[in-house]
């Protein structure tokens, strides 16, 4: 009885040793639908025992078992990700045919058996739709023989993902600059920096993932100061 208690009180005092954990700030990954995105584990001397992917998504509270690999198998795998999800090295795991519901919270979880110290790496995964090209119209103000007046109007359908406008301006042959952030734009243009060049405006928008692009061609509205019509 006296060593049992001698046993118990030790085990109590000093428990078990378990691995040092390693865990890093979220990975920020921004996707477009159908895209793919890569979970890479830190490079070893030796392959891990075994990595394990958890996912937590936007829309359920709840953490879940994505993936398990181990010795280059998947298993374990959620019906969420089927023939989706890979692990096609010891140190990649791959997410293919990405759609907005695979958004989240995921924990890569994995341990070298030449270490004592298990990994852990988050990522914050959010996953856009495709950004369409832009629709630009025009309309002119008060031109004379000398300015060309006119704006701009950059726009897309209203459910898009997009969040940033901006335009730039230039030609092929002097290059293009930011000119302004913003859907709409105001110009006025004095004859002599038209030339002989076609100015062009290009809108274009985008969101984290992808982007798109249209241009328009000042001679198309400025013809007249071009061409010594008014």
């Amino acid at each position: 009885m006296f060593c049992l208690f001698i046993h118990l009180s030790l085990s109590f005092l000093f428990p078990a040793a378990s691995p040092v954990q390693s865990k890093k700030p979220a990975i920020i990954g921004d996707r477009a639908v159908n895209e793919s995105f890569t979970f890479t584990l830190k490079s070893s001397d030796c392959p891990p025992e075994d990595s394990t992917i958890f996912w937590k998504s936007n829309i359920n509270i709840n953490e879940q078992q994505a993936v398990i690999c181990k010795m280059n198998q998947t298993m374990g795998i959620l019906p969420h990700f089927y023939n989706r999800i890979k692990c096609n090295s010891d140190f990649h795991i791959t997410l293919n045919n990405l759609r907005m519901d695979d958004s989240g919270i995921y924990t890569l979880s994995y341990t070298f058996p030449c270490s004592d110290k298990k990994h852990i790496q988050l990522y914050n995964l959010t996953v856009y739709e495709p950004v369409p090209a832009p629709h630009i119209e025009a309309i002119t103000h008060r031109n004379s023989a000398c300015w060309c007046n006119f704006t701009l109007y950059c726009s897309v359908p209203t459910n898009s993902s997009v969040e940033r406008y901006h335009w730039q301006k230039g030609n092929n042959e002097t290059g293009y600059q930011l000119y302004r952030n913003g859907c709409t734009i105001h110009v006025s243009l004095p004859s002599q920096s038209l030339g002989p060049l076609d100015e062009e405006f290009i809108c274009t928008v985008s969101n984290p993932a992808n982007q798109n692009s249209r241009s328009f061609h000042v001679k198309q509205i400025c013809s007249h100061l071009t061409d010594g019509e008014y």
